[in-house]
């Protein structure tokens, strides 16, 4: 044999054996996707809602948090601002539904409406607010007394002696 047929057997053989090697995979790899394919399970697609639930341990951290601090339990009962909306501080951010606060809230909440309308009947009255006024006179009364103690007691003995000439009038007319 001559060098080149030589070569041309190489080639040949070299070539078959790509070739073969080619269709050998090809054929593994499709007996391996039908095997994979057969071991799922699929369904016809349909439109509708999907509900999934995933359970899991671990540790789950956000990019951001803020701290919201609740004074009251209760349930939300509407929420005043949209996701992406800006606030400002002091803004209102939901609010809790009236029918889940506690029993002591609503009790409260009675409380400061009856406290608010004394309050307006007091401001109101004219009785209440000469009652009102007449304090604030005796407590100025009261002030300047003890601011002066001598015209105190000086009116006090005005007072005893005037008494004790009473009594000796009538004394006298007894007699």
């Amino acid at each position: 044999m001559t060098t080149n047929m030589k070569k041309a057997i190489i080639i040949i053989v070299a070539v078959a054996i790509i070739v073969g090697g080619f269709f050998a995979w090809r054929g593994y790899s499709t007996n391996k996707q039908a095997a994979l394919s057969d071991s799922l399970q699929t369904v016809l697609i349909e439109r509708g809602t999907l509900a999934s639930t995933v359970g899991a341990t671990g540790i789950v951290r956000s990019n951001q948090s803020a701290m919201l601090v609740w004074e009251i339990p209760g349930e939300v009962g509407s929420a005043h601002v949209a996701p992406g909306d800006h606030v400002s501080a002091g803004d209102v951010l939901a609010s809790l539904d009236m029918t889940s606060l506690p029993a002591y809230i609503i009790l409260a909440q009675a409380d400061l409406v009856s406290a608010e309308k004394a309050l307006d009947n007091l401001l109101n009255s004219e009785s209440q607010q000469a009652l009102a006024f007449k304090a604030v006179d005796n407590a100025q009364q009261a002030l300047e007394d003890a601011l002066n103690p001598e015209l105190v007691q000086a009116l006090a003995l005005a007072d005893i002696a005037e008494t004790e000439s009473a009594v000796e009038d009538t004394q006298r007319r007894l007699d």
